[in-house]
């Protein structure tokens, strides 16, 4: 898993506005205005998830545990309630709120390492001699391209 990139993904998600504020009364008629057939214990299940929400702000990115454990949290978003999550938390332009666009995508970080350990398990020999050590990226390098003079132009042959 490429741990600095989950890092910055929580940072913005920090940085946005998840509906922390909102009470268990307003998510669930939040949801019912936009989601009107959907059956109770999908809504309650959903409201469940949402308590989990507000420790994104305390998360601790060093504690591994606690990171693992949101990891498969932002996954039921995406697996369990993301049709609700769709419906109840769009833009007035049609986009998905930011924060929940986060969540996905810290979502599918759980699933790659379940992937994973499923590979290890279902085919050790792939694995069995491996060993994954972390890798720093390079630093960045500025690249511009050379000056040119564009008001002289070379004649044509």
């Amino acid at each position: 898993m490429d741990s600095s990139r989950i890092h910055q993904y929580l940072k913005e998600l920090k940085a946005c506005h998840a509906p922390v504020d909102l009470n268990r009364p307003e998510l669930e008629r939040r949801i019912r205005k936009y989601v009107v057939d959907a059956p109770l214990h999908h809504i309650e299940s959903l409201l469940e998830w949402f308590d989990g929400i507000p420790a994104i702000q305390e998360l601790d990115c060093v504690n591994e545990e606690k990171l693992l454990n949101f990891l498969r949290h932002a996954q039921r978003a995406k697996h369990d309630y993301a049709e609700l999550l769709h419906a109840s938390f769009r833009t007035d332009s049609g986009q998905l709120e930011k924060w929940l666009l986060i969540i996905f995508k810290l979502g599918r970080y759980g699933i790659a390492s379940r992937a994973f350990a499923q590979l290890a398990f279902e085919q050790p020999t792939l694995i069995a001699r491996m060993t994954v050590h972390p890798v720093m990226a390079p630093e960045e390098l500025p690249i511009s391209p050379p000056e040119l003079d564009l008001g002289h132009c070379p004649p044509k042959t």
